[in-house]
């Protein structure tokens, strides 16, 4: 079995940054893994599992509680408050996006005016916008922020994200509150099941895959032996399929991230192992000796094509009669 060399990995994931641990945490707040209050470990626990400075640990904390996720108690811990934050909260990570464009402008000398002229004029296209209402649904939370944004982009409208076992717990009600729901085709059938038979005109699907980088990651890989490690036993599927295309003889091993004793057999027998980004955090937890390929998941364009102009026939819609529709997720 090869053994890694973990610089490549130590240029791409650490040492963790305070803004990855807060991520990290939300989600498995949001999840569930850590309910309404319970206590999150101590700073010092988590910062050597996670082999970080403590205040990396305080900073995510602090960030996470200014959200209205955690309520920190002097001489008792972290407690979680809720599972959603603060309504208006601008997340980190949202700053931090800001922050590259920003410093790209400089660099790229361009006058503080037209930086500004440009984003008040974008602001005002997106904010003037109709009402229209979209979802988007995914089975994580960080696939979620990472795939609505690139539509939200790419469309130039805003979609609420909606994590998979959530819309699985009341899909009527959920998919009500919407024009258009959005979910990959990964997720289609699951979410088609839940509202019951027939088509639903206003569910649209998406096609995602992983990105350039990591598609050139995995057709470079060497190893007769392949771990998959996701979410889901849906999303081990989806990499199955991936990695066959390009490695048909491998053997091919699955994991789902939160069964830990599998994903140490996995490990240990595997010579690589592929993993979706939104939990590669907690795969480098165990320490991996073998080459680890994060998979980033990526929209195509004929995908965003197609949504861009439905979400142009329900603005034309909405716009001409003045009001929501009345039925938002109606079978055919």
């Amino acid at each position: 079995m090869s053994k890694l060399s973990l610089v490549q990995d130590e240029n791409k994931f650490a040492p963790l940054m305070a803004t990855d641990i807060e991520q990290m945490l939300a989600a498995r707040i949001r999840t569930g893994a850590y309910p309404k209050g319970s206590q999150l470990p101590t700073v010092r626990d988590l910062a050597s599992e996670l082999s970080v400075n403590k205040n990396t640990i305080v900073r995510a904390y602090q960030a996470l509680e200014r959200k209205g996720f955690l309520e920190l108690i002097r001489g008792r811990g972290a407690f979680v408050r809720t599972s959603e934050p603060v309504l208006g909260e601008i997340d980190s990570r949202w700053l931090a996006r800001l922050d590259e464009l920003v410093i790209d402008a400089k660099q790229r000398n361009l006058a503080r005016e037209l930086v500004l002229a440009e984003i008040t004029a974008r602001v005002e296209t997106i904010f003037g916008q109709s009402d229209l209402k979209l979802a988007f649904i995914e089975c994580n939370q960080q696939d979620i922020d990472e795939m609505a944004t690139q539509l939200a982009r790419a469309v130039r409208h805003p979609f609420k994200g909606v994590l998979l076992d959530e819309f699985l717990a009341r899909p009527h009600r959920t998919a009500g509150a919407y024009d258009l729901v959005v979910t990959t085709f990964y997720h289609l059938n699951e979410v088609n099941r839940a509202l019951g038979n027939g088509k639903h005109e206003n569910l649209i699907a998406v096609h995602a895959m992983p990105n350039h980088d990591a598609l050139l990651e995995l057709a470079r890989l060497h190893a007769p032996v392949i771990g998959l490690v996701a979410a889901l036993p849906s999303v081990v599927d989806t990499l199955t399929h991936i990695v066959q295309t390009y490695h048909p003889m491998a053997t091919l091993m699955g994991a789902v991230i939160d069964d830990a004793p599998r994903v140490k057999m996995l490990l240990h027998k595997a010579d690589a192992v592929v993993i979706t980004r939104a939990f590669a955090p907690q795969l480098l937890r165990y320490k991996p000796e073998i080459p680890v390929v994060v998979v980033t998941f990526t929209i195509d364009q004929q995908s965003v094509a197609y949504l861009n102009n439905r979400i142009q026939v329900e603005n034309k819609r909405m716009l001409e009669t003045g009001a929501p529709r009345e039925q938002n997720l109606r079978a055919a």
